[in-house]
């Protein structure tokens, strides 16, 4: 009998490890969560499969592709998963969409927190879109992640998350500041840069504070516009002296403060695409 209830138990394990998350379906992929037979498991730090929070979320396959997650709780629950990593895929890439407020007199908010070396949070948007962030920033990435999903008051559909070499758009900044002050602010110059494994006809940037979900303007602007490094139409980027960044009235961002949504214009990319900035934003001014 307890031969019998030893397979059983290793059975499930292995069908809880193995029926969701995809290991290398293709030469760009290292691991892909398409949200088939999508299960969870016990709150372990095993790799391959969503485990249940102290408070877990309602979680289930989606009839179109992906999976839906859904809590009623403003108080907030969460799933999470780990995968191991590779330096040879460097970056995530998170396709979301129909993000629903279930009940709108109640506080109501999703995040992705991502822990590997350091800290990484997104959400609380509520259009569709595709979030992409590089893992591997560090001089050490870390061997795993762990990709937590909270949601307060909330429901909506994650078409697909995968670790990847190179996503279907990838938004870097790049800035001497960076290495030098390890943050920027008024008088740096930073490059904006958006790689397309497609071309596109028109690539433009706009900016969003992290904690309000407010616009950011950018130099007084409210856009700011890329120009097609050659002929290709793949490789789009701006490089900017920066006087300000400001959002009604905050003039300064603190580490991952700030968002950049790229739209895509005559491309196969459909969705506005997200990152954050990982560095602060300081204009040298005090709080009075």
């Amino acid at each position: 009998m307890k031969t019998k209830l030893l397979i059983c138990l290793l059975c499930s394990a292995a069908s809880l490890l193995s029926a969701k998350q995809i290991l290398n379906p293709d030469e760009n992929t290292l691991w892909l969560e398409d949200g088939i037979d999508i299960k969870q498991g016990p709150r372990d730090d095993t790799p391959g499969g969503w485990h249940k929070e102290k408070k877990p979320l309602e979680i289930e396959s989606a009839p179109g592709g992906g999976f839906i997650l859904r809590t009623a709780e403003k108080q907030g629950r969460a799933t999470n998963t780990y995968v191991k990593l590779s330096a040879d895929y460097p970056y995530l890439e998170m396709a979301f969409e129909n993000v629903e407020c279930i009940n709108p007199s109640i506080y109501t908010n999703w995040y992705l927190v991502i822990r590997g070396e350091r800290k990484i949070t997104f959400g609380n948007i509520s259009e569709k879109g595709i979030y992409v962030c590089n893992l591997n920033e560090s001089s050490t990435p870390p061997k795993k992640v762990k990709l937590q999903i909270y949601l307060h008051n909330k429901q909506m559909t994650i078409k697909s998350m995968r670790i990847v070499k190179q996503p279907e758009c990838l938004i870097e900044c790049s800035s001497p500041a960076f290495s030098e002050k390890k943050s920027f602010g008024p008088g740096d110059t930073v490059k904006f840069k958006v790689t397309l494994r497609k071309p596109a006809e028109d690539v433009s940037l706009r900016f969003n504070c992290t904690y309000y979900n407010q616009a950011v303007s950018i130099n007084k602007q409210s856009m700011l516009q890329l120009k097609p490094e050659d002929k290709t139409g793949n490789v789009w980027s701006a490089e900017v002296k920066i006087e300000s960044l400001a959002s009604r009235g905050r003039k300064q961002f603190g580490p991952l403060g700030l968002r950049i949504r790229a739209s895509v214009l005559g491309g196969e990319v459909k969705v506005p695409v997200w990152t954050t900035i990982p560095y602060s934003y300081v204009t040298g001014e005090t709080k009075k």
